[in-house]
């Protein structure tokens, strides 16, 4: 494991909650593969926030996304938090940005013993009161989820559906999700959809 890499962890609500820093290679890798295997819950979800990986390197990777399957996290249950997840993330898991905070002046107006009511002291250059609780006052927006597995499967006589089908996997490869493009004479129904967030059919009309 590279020695600035450090792996904090806890549980909350049935879910593991994951926060890495340093540099990912292969043996950070490993260190995470076995916090899996030790720590997952069956059921719950996992989040590894990688705000604060400085390098993924492409064997830490290839590790992650070759040994999943060997721990009991399904793909589905892993979410990544932050840009460096693109890197990491395994097929079927997902990768979750949070758009920029926006900042909240004044008081909360939920003080023990608050004056303003949350008005932010209109016309006396802010809040009169102090917040008891040590809110930050500032707005979170929903993570966002990318990174979704989608299936299509496309019937053409002409090649025009094909035509469709393959410029719509490059669109949403470019946006960041995985996208796996079959004609449908080679393809059958069993297990067509397994693992897959989405699945779009299309033919010739």
């Amino acid at each position: 494991m590279s020695t600035d890499f450090q792996m904090n962890y806890h549980h909350n609500k049935g879910n593991l909650h994951v926060k890495m820093q340093g540099i990912f290679d292969g043996n950070s890798a490993h260190e995470l593969l076995n916090l899996f295997l030790r720590e997952y819950r069956c059921g719950g979800r996992v989040f590894v926030d990688t705000a604060g990986v400085s390098e993924v390197l492409p064997f830490g990777s290839k590790v992650l996304q070759a040994r999943l399957c060997q721990t009991p996290v399904p793909a589905s249950q892993l979410f990544f938090k932050g840009e460096n997840g693109f890197n990491m993330a395994p097929s079927g898991s997902r990768v979750l940005i949070v758009p920029p905070r926006k900042k909240k002046s004044g008081c909360c107006g939920k003080c023990a013993h608050c004056t303003c009511h949350g008005e932010h002291g209109h016309g006396h250059g802010g809040c009169a009161c102090r917040c008891e609780h040590n809110h930050d006052h500032e707005l979170f927006s929903k993570w966002s989820f990318f990174m979704s597995n989608v299936l299509i499967v496309y019937g053409s006589t002409t090649g025009n559906t094909a035509d469709i089908a393959e410029y719509l996997g490059g669109r949403l490869r470019a946006a960041g999700h995985v996208a796996d493009v079959r004609d449908a004479a080679d393809v059958s129904p069993d297990g067509l959809c397994e693992g897959r967030d989405v699945a779009l059919f299309g033919c010739s009309a």
